[in-house]
């Protein structure tokens, strides 16, 4: 349980715990991440880097 609740308080790109009156951003998957970490990611990869969410085509990746 420590262990979901310590990812759900930290971008799982940057490492870094979430703070207050930072900007996130929450992908369809419902998985969150700092808006600028995320951004960076999915000019790289189109998908989620938690689940592997297709952004672009709305499903996982096999």
């Amino acid at each position: 349980m420590g262990r979901y609740l310590k990812s759900a308080c930290e971008c799982c790109i940057c490492l870094c715990s979430y703070e207050n009156g930072e900007e996130l951003h929450a992908l369809p998957c419902n998985h969150h991440f700092h808006s600028t970490c995320i951004l960076k990611w999915v000019k790289m990869k189109a998908t989620c880097p938690l689940c592997k969410y297709n952004i672009l085509k709305g499903h996982k990746q096999l």
